[in-house]
């Protein structure tokens, strides 16, 4: 099947938005990703994330900036225009382990008078699990476990994120210390499974 950029764009930015305002839920962008054609092996979630809230106003940055496919992939797909991580209004940041601290450090935060120009991250991760699944199966290997309180979350809830550097939380707690500044963050794993964390989730590592 085709990807409808009507219909289907609709549905992602619904799941998108619903990943927004319940962090720690896992939302599945699967159905949608997987209709949309690229010619390689790109992580299709992430496309369907960015044609869903980019248009020829928007800019973007693929982090780190060897990512020239997909950043030929956005532009063509969703006419946002390419831009400095610093002055991006998105930044899609590829094999988060490891580089997802920099390209925090580098996001925008915005201004006092202009909050909301704080950047949207979204940040590839090995896999994604909520907190229903961690309970039944236990943690697996090689996965951090992040404990999330605040708006949208009744008491608190757990995440369990696979192949993310847990040095990444002082990096995300620096940009969001002086709110109504700071950086907004989606974590989208290749089966297509995405999280959110805006930047009111309080986030302390372990169950």
């Amino acid at each position: 099947m085709e990807f409808d950029f009507v219909h289907d764009t609709q549905r992602l930015f619904r799941k998108i938005l619903t990943a927004a305002s319940f962090p720690g839920r896992v939302v599945d962008l699967g159905q949608e990703a997987a209709k949309i054609e690229t010619g390689s092996a790109v992580n299709t979630a992430l496309i369907g994330c960015a044609i869903a809230l980019l248009d020829a106003e928007a800019t973007f940055c693929v982090w780190p900036r060897g990512g020239q496919e997909q950043e030929r992939l956005i532009s063509q797909l969703t006419y946002g225009r390419p831009a400095a991580p610093e002055s991006a209004e998105f930044l899609f940041v590829l094999s988060g382990s490891g580089i997802a601290n920099d390209a925090l450090r580098s996001a925008s935060v915005g201004t006092l008078e202009e909050p909301h120009r704080g950047a949207t991250l979204f940040i590839e991760v090995g896999g994604l699990r909520e907190e229903s699944a961690i309970r039944e199966e236990g943690v697996r290997r090689g996965t951090g476990v992040l404990r999330i309180e605040g708006p949208g979350v009744k008491d608190s809830a757990m995440l369990g994120v696979e192949g993310l550097d847990a040095d990444w939380l002082g990096a995300r707690a620096e940009r969001c210390s002086e709110y109504p500044l700071g950086v907004d963050v989606y974590l989208v794993d290749g089966a297509g499974r995405l999280a959110g964390i805006p930047r009111t989730a309080r986030l302390t590592e372990g169950g």
